[in-house]
């Protein structure tokens, strides 16, 4: 099967979408497609997803912006024809310039979040994201709480057109026990600093931590230098480290050396692949309070209300300073974990696209 796709993000940026990107098509490939998937020119490294190809076009706003992606992809894709065309991210210019190529091939979308987190700010945006579902064959949702985001934010769905298809994690990344760590009372937080993800809120509750917590958080984005201030002026640099965004497994290796894992988000969420992440490992979890964590986790983790520093700070004092507590919510997060394999889950996103070209 000739699958083409393709993501306007510079290449090598380790984000939850291209980790999705690389577990799919890497099995694409393994079962012999030809995938085409295009990527913007990588800032430093080389591209997460193997095989990528990437292309040299500034990213913009416009029409411009998406001509030009156009161009350089027909360039590329000269006597190839793809069987299927997938459109990831509802609202980005990668899928509006997929979708205006001269094929006839099925469409398959995926909602990723940041795009339904787009449109609910930006009218621009949120039509963008009505016109690629409506041209799709299928709209992939990883969670039925992403799909009400998305009705409720005004994206025009055909409800016979979408599938639930939850993410999936490696089947074995890490170690399937709780590991005590007396010497050591560390939370961990991955995610890109954005005011939807509320980085800052952790920020803020480390201040209200007794002294021997420390606070890792890993990431990138434009409100990496706020955060530096918020925590410089709350005194926390010897207890709040704010590093760059790592490779997958080395992000991995830190989770295993960490007590807790907090998953922040303040307003929409497409999953939470990050704490699934953790839970395979047996990482203990706290998220917000947000109706997707509650369909993602059930019971395995704990919670605490979206946006409050205060409350955060208590429920990981609580956490962490219980070994009993740690115990069962690393053990509810294997379970937990144990619905979201990998391989189970890739057979049922690669199934979809095998159906769509099928009926062709």
């Amino acid at each position: 099967m000739n699958i083409l796709s393709g993501i306007d993000l510079p290449g090598d940026l380790v984000c939850g979408s291209f980790m999705i990107a690389q577990d799919i098509y890497e099995q694409s490939r393994e079962r012999g497609d030809d995938v085409r998937f295009f990527v913007l020119k990588s800032t430093a490294g080389s591209p997460l997803v193997a095989g990528a190809i990437e292309l040299d076009v500034a990213k913009s706003d416009g029409s411009d912006y998406v001509n030009a992606l156009r161009s350089a992809i027909e360039f590329q894709l000269a006597g190839w024809s793809p069987d299927v065309i997938h459109l990831h991210h509802l609202a980005y210019g990668m899928a509006q310039a997929l979708s205006m190529l001269p094929f006839s091939a099925p469409r398959l979308a995926f909602a990723h979040g940041t795009d339904v987190y787009d449109a609910i700010r930006d009218e621009e945006a949120r039509s963008l994201a009505g016109r690629i579902a409506k041209s799709s064959d299928q709209v992939v949702f990883p969670t039925v709480s992403l799909v009400r985001d998305a009705i409720e934010t005004g994206i025009q769905l055909d409800p016979r057109r979408v599938v639930i298809a939850p993410w999936g994690v490696p089947d074995a990344i890490g170690q399937p026990e709780y590991r005590s760590l007396e010497n050591s009372k560390q939370v961990i937080v991955a995610s890109r600093f954005t005011a939807n993800k509320d980085i800052q809120t952790v920020v803020e509750a480390a201040a209200l931590l007794p002294p021997e917590i420390s606070v890792s958080i890993i990431g990138e984005g434009r409100e990496r230098e706020t955060l530096l201030k918020i925590r410089d002026d709350l005194a926390l640099e010897d207890r709040v480290m704010i590093e760059p965004m790592m490779p997958r497994v080395s992000l991995w290796r830190r989770m295993r050396a960490a007590t807790v894992a907090v998953f922040p988000t303040r307003e929409t969420e497409a999953f939470g692949l990050f704490g699934v992440e953790c839970q395979v490992q047996g990482l203990p979890v706290i998220t917000s309070d947000l109706p997707v964590f509650g369909e993602v986790f059930g019971g395995s983790v704990e919670r605490f209300r979206a946006g409050d520093p205060a409350d955060l700070a208590r429920v990981i004092t609580s956490t962490v300073e219980s070994d009993t507590k740690l115990r069962a919510l690393s053990a509810a997060g294997l379970v937990n974990a144990r619905r979201y394999q990998l391989s189970s889950k890739l057979k049922d996103l690669l199934s979809l696209s095998d159906a769509l070209v099928s009926r062709k």
